[in-house]
């Protein structure tokens, strides 16, 4: 009689192909992973651990010596990646609340009902400027910001451009960029809601402002929580839009952003070492950043 299998040795046989599979599945997207995210990580922190060094008049191309972390010593000491991301920090405490508000608000009528037919249209209309490539977006505005080409400039008789206004400016191409993505990402969290306590909040005479403030909002807390986080990331990786402007303003230094500054290090000062080390200091304010308002976000929803 031919011997039988346990139960249980087909059951680990079974989870063993099912795993197989998923690797399988997994694969390329984990080659991809490492090859352009890992990577890429490990040689900017390896690169950062090095400076070249010339003699003479530098025509040799140089040597690379190992110098520790001097490179993120004088990072750390450099005013101008410290006022950029200080001037990202005042720009995203302003823009951010502004842009996620607005996203919200836009959500929630959406999803409280009207025009089934229009919604859709509506909906793809905000979204678009999302679709618009950055470069393109931010040229259009810089367009409507100078002087000689502005209808509106002259109209309200503001300098767009100005060294007190081109922060804002930037702010309001941002703000249209992403106020879509962000309005989308809210609806359809709305969307995927129990409908049943807005039933029963309507027999008991409540509004329609009163279900958006006192149901839907605080169940709306991951998505917001995600979508700020995902803008404070954003708001300190912050370039096309201030690179393009820079253009048309002198407003807008070469360092006028942390991502501006590791720009003008890597390929102005053709210094790619300082810039590694500056763009992994970068990434750690970032994370710092996002881990600081993930902590009060649960703190506050443990409550």
């Amino acid at each position: 009689m031919a011997p039988v299998a346990a139960p249980g040795d087909a059951g680990r046989s079974r989870r063993r192909r099912a795993d197989r599979i998923a690797y399988t599945f997994l694969a390329p997207f984990l080659v991809l992973f490492v090859v352009f995210a890992v990577l890429p990580i490990l040689l900017a922190v390896y690169s950062s651990l090095f400076s070249v060094r010339r003699s003479g008049l530098g025509l040799d191309g140089g040597t690379l010596h190992f110098v520790g972390l001097e490179n993120y010593a004088v990072a750390l000491t450099s005013p101008e990646l410290i006022g950029g991301v200080l001037r990202m920090v005042g720009f995203g405490l302003v823009q951010v609340p502004i842009m996620l508000a607005i996203s919200l608000v836009l959500a929630l009528v959406f999803d409280a009902g009207g025009s089934r037919r229009l919604h859709p249209v509506l909906r793809t209309v905000y979204l678009l400027p999302y679709a618009v490539p950055g470069v393109i977006g931010a040229l259009a505005w810089g367009f409507l910001y100078t002087p000689q080409t502005s209808p509106l400039s002259g109209m309200v008789g503001l300098d767009f451009l100005g060294e007190s206004t081109v922060l804002f400016s930037i702010g309001n191409v941002v703000t249209w960029a992403f106020v879509g993505i962000n309005m989308t990402i809210l609806f359809a969290a709305l969307r995927g809601l129990p409908r049943d306590a807005y039933e029963a909040a309507r027999l008991d005479g409540a509004g329609e402002l009163r279900i958006a403030w006192s149901i839907k909002v605080p169940q709306l807390r991951a998505a917001l929580t995600m979508t700020t986080v995902i803008s404070i990331v954003g708001t300190l990786q912050l370039f096309t839009e201030p690179t393009i402007l820079r253009n048309l303003t002198s407003a807008v230094s070469a360092s006028y952003t942390p991502n501006m500054a590791i720009h003008s290090i890597a390929f102005g000062a053709q210094n790619p070492q300082l810039a590694s080390a500056t763009a992994i200091l970068l990434a750690l304010v970032a994370f710092v950043f996002s881990f600081g308002f993930l902590t009060l976000a649960q703190r506050r929803s443990a409550r």
